[in-house]
């Protein structure tokens, strides 16, 4: 048979797959199946995933966002001060208005002339991206003239030693380098600059590159308009946010802090010098605030060097991981200790048996079963003994005296390991009890930390409301000024917003996530092969003969393996296949003739067909294989024997029956092959010599297997099946399709075959709930089995 005669086979059969709607319902172990071959695609993509977003992190430069949070008010502070109030008729509660001065260019310029750290970037050259040393960078720059084409330029530093460094620079097309001195003042017809070096350690500088830029005041203002963010917090409140972003955090701070500054000062101008008394009083309660918050920040201090940390959760979970832990160390304890109680009660009833049956049961008392067996060993010794000297020689006497010494060795060495079990056992026991003793104790601990925190916060923020209070008193006493309090210093953020390493992770692995549900789905959906004896069972109500288990044999072609090695686990498999049969057709003199065939090639039909025959030849009945399948003969191959005559000789008359019989290394195993392909086999397998030769062969042999054709695309199988005792079906594990069970009810119903058995080949060993077997939950061996009503729960002949 073609493989496009197998491609058609499997494309037919997929159909009748729908047919009989099984895929109906959700197979699980179908699905734990496909979940497992696709352990190493999920495997892959789930690194992919850690890969993608670690690279994505490592190589996109992260965004820092520092922000702070300011209220405003319109209050007449000379009203307050028992002064009369004089209404200024320019003064605007206005939100909008102060975001609008925020964010114009008379702050920004104020910012930037203030701060002179932004005036010149220092720069790391990285791999994939520069870092920013803002106020962080080992040199300082100063310069008092540059070339206006070089501002926003990049200058390139090289250190040459610790007193010298040389810097590169391009202008009008072409590149400059120019030789300069650490703190010695540098001028050329480009620029005239002085570069201080700030830290005397250049260890690791000769490992990077660094350049400066030198920022024109129109780029700084752009940089600040394009990364500044006002928002209205509370429109009733009077309360605005100031956010900063940039990848450098320090330089996100600062800024704000810079922003807060100017601003500050900005309002202040508006402000005359307040009442003396007023602000005297005001410091005065600003020290003692600022001691009630010293205070309270060394007493958080104290309870967070106490406890080690302020997350009480944090200490709980630890304590109930540990005391798990300790759990499961006493289930253990527990358990070796039973042990060894019955150990002793073994030993102490001389119920040697049962004491074996507990040190085999468990791996690491193997060393008692060492003892014990040396003891019985010396035991039997000292009976041997009995017999060849007297009981009052010297000989015998040591040998009572070594077995009482190995004896209460053996005693004692069972009691000293119980006793030290049971110190293990109090010990944890002990060791769970304070545990548990901690945790009832962490709520009073996280009580007294919220009260520490509260008072704390009263503190802190009775502390800035006075610092308000002291720029609310210092204003001018003939005007209304606006007041402005920060409530939220700028923060020095830890975390960039851009990107979220959370959000990134997560959304990596929600994609992984769905490519493998998506490919567990496919390979779900689309696999429509047998792999299971529960999948026969639940569709075909015929009996199982056995399973063979998969065999990696380096041939292209089926082979005689069992005469090789007959105590192989492929070898026991088909001895249980062999008694299975007994229970098919008991009785029949012992004679049976048996068909193999399968849907299409490769299903194993050949391979079952030549060991099945040697396992049943190796229990002294005589056997003889037919090659019937003479459009694809393989059984003189698998025997390593030629096909030069054979069955089609024998069907035309043109050779004698025992002519064409050929022996086997095997004894009581004879064969015959195929012969030479004729054009007509299906006519020759119907005519009346067939029925001949089998009848004669019969008075010869006890078993006559024949290797059948595949009913998928010829009768002759079928033809076959009908001949015979037993008419077996092979169907191979991942290999045959689902609809093949459909063609086998056919056989039933339509064919009138209702003797047939099935034979399952190639299944896989997988590892089970317990242990190694194969994914059918049944053990080789012997024994007996029934089959039901068409509507009760088929099961094995014996143990299959």
């Amino acid at each position: 048979m073609s493989e496009g005669d197998n491609k058609q086979i499997v494309n037919t059969t997929e159909t009748q797959i729908n047919n009989m709607e099984l895929l109906g319902d959700i197979d699980f172990r179908r699905f734990l199946l496909i979940l497992t071959k696709s352990l190493i695609w999920i495997v892959l993509l789930l690194l992919i995933a850690f890969a993608g977003s670690y690279i994505y992190l490592r190589y996109t430069i992260p965004i820092y966002e520092s922000s702070s949070v300011l209220k405003l008010e319109i209050k007449s502070d000379v009203d307050a001060l028992g002064i009369s109030k004089l209404q200024n008729p320019t003064v605007s509660n206005n939100l909008s208005g102060e975001v609008e001065l925020i964010k114009s260019e008379l702050i920004h310029d104020q910012v930037i002339d203030q701060l002179d750290a932004l005036k010149v970037s220092y720069m790391t050259e990285g791999t994939i991206k520069d870092d920013e040393r803002f106020m962080t960078s080992f040199f300082e720059v100063q310069y008092n003239y540059l070339h206006p084409d070089l501002l926003d330029q990049k200058i390139e530093v090289k250190i040459i030693d610790e007193k010298n460094l040389r810097i590169y620079y391009k202008l009008f097309g072409d590149n400059y380098s120019e030789q300069l001195i650490f703190n010695k003042a540098f001028k050329n017809d480009h620029l005239e600059i002085l570069i201080t070096k700030k830290s005397d350690d250049l260890s690791d500088i000769n490992q990077n590159q660094f350049y400066f830029i030198v920022n024109s005041h129109r780029s700084l203002v752009d940089m600040i308009k394009s990364n500044l963010f006002v928002q209205i917090l509370n429109p009733s409140a009077n309360t605005l946010k100031i956010i900063y972003r940039d990848p450098n955090p320090l330089k996100a701070k600062t800024i704000v802090d810079y922003i807060n500054k100017v601003y500050l000062e900005n309002t202040l101008e508006l402000k005359n010098q307040a009442s003396k008394q007023t602000i005297d009083f005001l410091n005065d309660q600003l020290n003692k605030t600022e001691d009630k918050l010293t205070q309270s920040e060394k007493e958080l201090e104290a309870f967070v060097e106490e406890n080690k940390t302020t997350d009480i959760d944090n200490i709980f979970t630890k304590r109930i991981e540990k005391i798990e832990k300790y759990r499961e160390e006493l289930r253990a304890e527990n358990e070796k200790l039973i042990i060894l109680k019955n150990l002793e009660k073994a030993f102490e009833a001389g119920d040697t048996l049962y004491y074996q049956q507990i040190t085999s049961a468990y791996p690491g008392f193997q060393a008692y079963d060492d003892k014990m067996n040396q003891l019985m060993k010396n035991k039997n010794q000292l009976e041997v003994l009995k017999y060849s000297t007297n009981s009052n020689t010297l000989a015998f006497q040591y040998a009572q005296k070594d077995i009482k010494i190995q004896e209460k060795a053996l005693e004692n060495a069972l009691e000293n390991d119980r006793k030290i079990t049971s110190k293990e056992v109090a010990e944890l026991r002990k060791a769970i009890a304070e545990l548990e003793g901690e945790i009832k104790a962490l709520p009073e601990k996280e009580t007294e930390y919220k009260r520490l925190k509260r008072i704390y916060d009263l503190n802190e923020k009775f502390y800035l409301l006075l610092m308000d209070k002291k720029a609310e008193f210092g204003i001018s006493e003939a005007g209304t000024i606006p007041d402005f309090q920060v409530l939220s210093p700028a923060n020095f953020p830890k975390v960039p917003v851009f990107p979220k390493e959370s959000d990134v992770y997560l959304i990596s692995f929600g994609a992984a996530l769905l490519l493998i549900l998506l490919l567990i789905g496919v390979r779900y959906v689309s696999h429509n092969t047998i792999d299971s004896v529960e999948e026969i069972e639940k569709y075909l109500n015929i009996p199982m003969l056995g399973v063979v288990p998969l065999q990696k044999i380096k041939s292209k072609y089926s082979r005689l393996v069992v005469t090789d090695n007959p105590k192989s686990e492929i070898a026991e498999a088909i001895r249980s296949i062999r008694t299975n049969l007994d229970f098919i057709t008991p009785g029949n003199n012992g004679k049976k003739t048996i068909s193999v065939t399968s849907t299409v090639s490769s299903e194993g039909k050949t391979f079952v067909s030549v060991n099945l025959g040697a396992v049943i030849a190796m229990s002294n009945q005589k056997v003889i294989l037919l090659d019937l399948d003479m459009r694809k003969p393989k059984l003189h191959i698998a025997l390593n024997e030629e096909n030069h005559f054979g069955m089609s000789n024998l069907l035309i008359g043109k050779m004698e029956l025992d002519e064409a019989i050929r022996h086997t290394s095997q004894e009581n195993l004879d064969y015959i092959s195929s012969g030479p392909p004729p054009p007509n086999p299906s006519e020759l397998i119907l005519l009346p010599q067939l029925d001949e030769i089998i009848s004669k062969l019969k008075e010869k042999y006890d078993i006559i297997i024949m290797d059948s054709p595949p009913i998928g695309l010829v009768t002759d199988g079928i033809i076959l099946m009908k001949k015979v005792d037993i008419p077996v079906y092979i169907l191979r594990s991942e290999y045959s399709k689902k609809g093949f069970l459909k063609s086998i009810q056919k056989l039933q119903k339509q064919k009138g075959i209702d003797h047939l058995s099935i034979i399952f080949n190639g299944l896989k060993r997988r590892r089970g709930l317990g242990g190694y077997g194969y994914n059918y939950g049944y053990g080789y061996g012997y024994g007996s089995g029934y089959y039901g009503e068409s509507n009760t729960k088929k099961k094995f002949l014996g143990i299959f």
